[in-house]
């Protein structure tokens, strides 16, 4: 490349950098909220192992069109984000982990389970429901999995009875 051609190209490209950087400002604000994914169940298990939470699992196919409408409408909605706040997510492939999501209750994708920190599913959903359906969901499957992870109540011991008195 010759001296001339290449401070031409320069001063080109920094006359394109308000450009390019008006436009990734703008496909940023577009990106809105989102859930941080785990893409490796063993992430997920030791960050579990560092601090106890449910995992909310969801299981897609790359191909899916139903899939990737599922994620857009409803795993990027602000009110399913905020949701999620606290539970670790893990995306998985249905068609590589059909036998982990059988044994969570996922019958096909798109689905989720809710999992708690001892690998067990608190609960389940399959098809690509509706973000309402899908905060109902999750709002009961998230009561019953934090009553598991919290400690039982004690139970108050009651005082001894007075004692008789003998007149």
């Amino acid at each position: 490349m010759s001296h001339a051609l290449s401070l031409r190209a320069h001063r080109g490209l920094r006359r394109s950098l308000p450009l390019i950087f008006a436009l990734l400002l703008s496909g940023l604000s577009a990106c809105g909220p989102s859930v941080r994914w785990h893409f490796d169940p063993r992430s997920a298990e030791s960050q579990v192992r560092r601090e106890p939470a449910l995992r909310m699992v969801y299981f897609r196919n790359w191909y899916s069109v139903e899939c990737t409408r599922f994620e857009d409408d409803v795993l990027r909605d602000a009110a399913v984000v905020e949701a999620l706040r606290g539970v670790v997510c893990v995306m998985l492939s249905y068609d590589f982990d059909r036998p982990l999501a059988e044994e969570w209750g996922v019958t096909a994708a798109p689905g989720a389970a809710l999992v708690d920190t001892g690998g067990r599913a608190v609960s389940s959903i399959t098809g690509g429901v509706s973000r309402d359906e899908f905060l109902r969901w999750l709002e009961s499957a998230l009561q019953i999995g934090r009553a598991a992870l919290e400690p039982p109540a004690a139970t108050p011991v009651a005082p001894p009875p007075p004692p008789d008195r003998v007149p």
